[in-house]
């Protein structure tokens, strides 16, 4: 599993639609990203979802910014 960092939130913010990220563990790794973001304490972060892959639930998550009026 990759180290888990607020890069990731970052990165993910500055494409059209999110990244995509292979772990071992999809729950425990969003769960610690949604840790980072909270810490982070950036509002920016908001718009992103952390969402675990529908066709690779076992090694995927997803960062992916939401549509915002």
């Amino acid at each position: 599993m990759p180290e888990a960092s607020i890069n990731f939130w970052y990165e993910a913010l500055g494409t059209p639609l999110g990244i995509v990220i292979a772990t071992d563990n999809p729950e425990r790794f969003r769960a610690k990203l949604y840790a980072l973001r909270k810490e982070a304490n950036d509002p920016m972060l908001d718009s992103i979802s952390v969402v675990i892959s529908p066709s690779s639930p076992g090694s995927h998550v997803w960062l992916v910014k939401r549509n915002t009026p």
